[in-house]
C-alpha cells in the first residue's frame, strides 16, 4: 500500500517475469535439450563487433577476452544437454559450421585497421583455439545426433499454460480462431489490392508486378534499406507520431553468416541501457537464391518501420529511457513485436508509401503473421509437423522452401513467440480503441505512442494500469 504507482506496476512485472521464467526453467527445460551454445557465442561478441560505443581497439580486448573464454563455455554445455532434440542438434552444427567465418571477419578488419600487433597476435591465438574447440563440439553433436528425439512440441497442456502466463487476454483456441479468419479475410482483401496495381491481375501476377521493382544487388539493396530508414525517421518528425530520443542512431548491415539459417529476411537489436549513444543494429539477410524480388521497393519501406522508425528501434531505445530496471528484464512480445507490426498500418494510414503497392505488400505481410499464429498454435501444441509447418508457410505466404525452412526452426524454438506480431497488434488497436473511448476529444496519437513508448516494455495487461493512471492525471 505504501508503494507508489510506478513501483507497484514494477512489482507486478516482476512477479510475472519471475512466474513465466520458472515455467519455462523448471517445465518447458529448453537448457536440457537445445545444445545450441555456438550461435549464443557469436551473440556475445557481435554487439561488441558492431556498435561503435567505444574505440574498435578497447571493444576488440573485450572481445578476445570472450572468445577465450568459448572452450570452457562450450565444455560447460556439454554437461546439461540430456534430452537433446534432433532439429535444435543439426541448427547446432550448423552454427559451428557458420561462426568460424565471423572470428575471421573480425580478425581481417582488426588488421584492416592497424591495431597493436600484440593485440592482433592475442586475437589469432584466441580464435585458433576457439575453432579447434568448436570443431571438436560439432563432432560430440554429430554423435549426440543418434540418441536425439524428433519430438520438439511442447505440447498442449504446456502451451495452454505458457498462454496464460503470459495474460494475452485469449486462449488458445481463440487464438487460432482468430488467424484463421485473419488469413481468409486478408487473402480476399490481397485479390481487390491485385486489381488495384492492375486491372483483371490475379494476386500471383501483382506479386510479379511489385517484385520486379527492386535495386540491382545487394550492396545497392543495403543502400535502399538505409535511405527508407532515414526517411521513416524524418516522417515520423513530420507527422509527430512520437518523440525520438536524444543521441539514437540506427546501423544497417548484412546479417552475420551464423545467424543466417535462424534469420532468413531482418532482425534488429536494441541498443544497450546504459549507453550515452543508443545505437540499434538493423540486419539484412541476403537473398538465397538471385532472386531479389523479395527486396522490393515497397517491401524495403514496410521493413524499415517495422525494425526502425517507428517500430522496434524506436520503441526499444525509447523503454531504455525509462528508469525501471524490472521493466529492463522484460521482453513481453506481444508489446515489442505487436507494437512494430502496429506502425506498419499506422505509418500507411497517415500516408507513409501509401501506394496500391505499399498496401498490397503490407496485406501481404499480414498474410504472413496470420500464417504464424496458425503454425504457432499447431506446431508447439503436436498438432503439425515441421514438414507441414514448411508447405503451409509455402502454400499460404508463397516463401520459397529454404526461407520456409529457417522460418519453421525459428518457430520449433521460441512457442508463442510467433503469435504475437498479429496478436500483439491486435490488442495493441482494442487497447488504443478502448483510450480513445475514456479521453474523447482529448486524446491524441502521439499521447497514445509515447506512452506506450517510454512506459518501457510492459505486457499489455499492465499496459492498460498505465494509462488509466494517466487519465486519471490528466483529469
Amino acid at each position: 500500500k505504501e508503494l507508489s504507482f510506478d513501483k507497484k506496476i514494477d512489482l507486478e512485472a516482476a512477479i510475472y517475469l519471475i512466474d513465466l521464467s520458472l515455467f519455462k526453467l523448471k517445465e518447458l527445460r529448453q537448457w536440457e535439450k537445445n545444445p545450441d551454445i555456438v550461435s549464443s557465442l557469436g551473440d556475445s561478441i557481435f554487439p561488441l563487433f558492431a556498435r561503435e560505443f567505444a574505440p574498435f581497439e578497447k571493444r576488440l580486448k573485450s572481445i578476445i577476452s570472450r572468445i577465450e573464454k568459448f572452450p570452457k563455455v562450450i565444455e560447460e554445455v556439454k554437461t546439461r544437454i540430456k534430452d537433446p532434440v534432433r532439429l535444435w542438434v543439426e541448427m547446432a552444427i550448423e552454427s559451428c559450421e557458420t561462426l568460424p567465418t565471423f572470428l575471421d571477419e573480425i580478425l581481417r578488419v582488426a588488421k584492416e585497421k592497424k591495431v597493436n600487433k600484440k593485440i592482433v597476435l592475442k586475437l589469432e591465438k584466441a580464435n585458433e583455439k576457439a575453432k579447434k574447440s568448436i570443431e571438436n563440439y560439432k563432432n560430440y553433436l554429430k554423435k549426440l545426433l543418434k540418441k536425439s528425439k524428433d519430438e520438439f512440441a511442447i505440447g498442449e497442456e504446456k502451451f495452454r499454460k505458457l498462454i496464460e502466463l503470459r495474460k494475452l487476454e485469449m486462449t488458445p483456441e481463440e487464438i487460432l480462431s482468430f488467424g484463421e479468419k485473419q488469413l481468409e479475410e486478408l487473402k480476399n482483401k490481397l485479390k481487390i489490392l491485385a486489381e488495384e496495381i492492375k486491372p483483371g491481375a490475379s494476386v500471383e501476377e501483382a506479386i510479379k508486378l511489385v517484385e520486379q521493382n527492386h535495386p540491382k544487388d545487394f550492396q545497392e539493396i543495403l543502400k535502399c534499406y538505409r535511405e527508407s530508414i532515414k526517411i521513416s525517421k524524418e516522417f515520423v518528425k513530420e507527422m509527430d507520431f512520437a518523440t525520438i530520443p536524444k543521441k539514437e542512431n540506427l546501423i544497417v548491415m548484412e546479417t552475420p553468416v551464423y545467424m543466417r539459417h535462424f534469420i532468413p529476411f531482418a532482425a534488429y537489436f536494441q541498443p544497450a541501457k546504459f549507453e550515452k549513444n543508443q545505437i540499434g543494429i538493423y540486419i539484412v539477410t541476403p537473398p538465397y537464391t538471385e532472386n531479389l524480388g523479395k527486396y522490393n521497393y515497397a517491401d524495403i519501406n514496410n521493413t524499415s518501420v517495422h525494425e526502425g522508425y517507428p517500430g522496434h528501434h524506436l520503441q526499444l531505445t525509447c523503454a531504455n529511457q525509462n528508469k525501471s530496471l524490472i521493466r529492463l528484464l522484460l521482453n513481453p512480445t506481444e508489446l515489442v513485436e505487436g507494437w512494430a507490426h502496429y506502425c506498419e498500418e499506422e505509418m500507411k494510414n497517415l500516408g507513409f508509401d501509401n501506394s496500391p503497392e505499399g498496401w498490397f505488400v503490407l496485406t501481404k505481410d499480414m498474410i504472413w503473421r496470420a500464417a504464424r499464429i496458425i503454425v504457432d498454435v499447431k506446431l508447439s501444441t503436436g498438432k503439425m509437423s515441421y514438414d507441414e509447418a514448411v508447405k503451409f508457410l509455402m502454400d499460404n505466404v508463397g516463401m520459397e522452401e529454404v526461407r520456409a525452412k529457417a522460418e519453421v526452426n525459428r518457430y520449433t524454438l521460441s512457442p508463442s513467440y510467433q503469435l504475437s506480431y498479429l496478436i500483439g497488434k491486435h490488442l495493441i488497436k482494442k487497447l488504443k480503441e478502448e483510450i480513445m473511448q475514456k479521453m474523447g476529444n482529448k486524446f491524441s496519437n502521439k499521447f497514445f505512442h509515447d506512452t506506450m513508448l517510454y512506459s518501457g516494455n510492459l505486457p499489455i495487461y499492465l499496459m492498460r494500469k498505465v494509462f488509466e493512471e494517466k487519465i486519471l492525471d490528466k483529469k
